[in-house]
């Protein structure tokens, strides 16, 4: 073959293209296709984190701290009406 031959000269996409047996338009179109889907990925993942943000912008961390002591000291009442009725009796 001919590029075997010529090492010092560089290969060009044709010839690449050519030797693995597709024409050079199917890989440039090939090609807009690729960079066509890769946007619409881009831009799902843009609406994405839209969303996201939006959704941790509702999020209200003080309030939510607020539940968690909250339900901790439901849990402790109860652990202690348990405890005191095992060792005192109904009523």
């Amino acid at each position: 073959m001919e590029l075997e031959n010529n090492i010092e000269r560089e290969i060009t996409q044709e010839e690449i293209y050519s030797i693995m047996g597709i024409p050079a338009k199917v890989m440039d179109e090939i090609c807009d296709l690729f960079l066509e889907v890769a946007k619409i990925f881009k831009k799902a993942a843009e609406e994405f984190l839209k969303v996201c943000e939006k959704i941790i912008n509702r999020i209200d961390i003080e309030k939510y701290k607020k539940l968690i002591k909250y339900e901790k000291r439901v849990r402790n009442r109860n652990k202690l009406y348990a405890k005191r009725k095992r060792k005192y009796g109904k009523g």
